[in-house]
C-alpha cells in the first residue's frame, strides 16, 4: 500500500481543530473511517494509539498499519 492510495479529499481536513491529542486522534480516526478505506475502525485508532506511546517513548513500532486497512 502507497500513501497516495490513502490521501483522497474525504480524508483530510485542513484547518482542522482539537482541544487535546485525544480529540485530535478521534477526529484524525473519523476522517480515515470516512473514506472508506478501513478494514476496522477500532483497530486502525489501537493502532494509532500505540504508536503514539511508542513515540513518545522514541521507540520505533512493531504494528504495521497495513493489517487493518482495506
Amino acid at each position: 500500500m502507497k500513501i497516495t492510495d490513502l490521501l483522497v479529499k474525504e480524508g483530510i481536513e485542513l484547518n482542522g481543530q482539537a482541544e487535546s491529542k485525544k480529540e485530535a486522534i478521534d477526529k484524525m480516526v473519523d476522517l480515515m473511517a470516512a473514506t472508506g478505506k478501513l478494514a476496522d475502525r477500532e483497530a486502525y485508532k489501537a493502532q494509532v494509539l500505540r504508536r503514539k506511546e511508542l513515540r513518545e517513548s522514541e521507540k520505533e513500532s512493531p504494528f504495521p498499519m497495513e493489517n487493518v486497512m482495506r
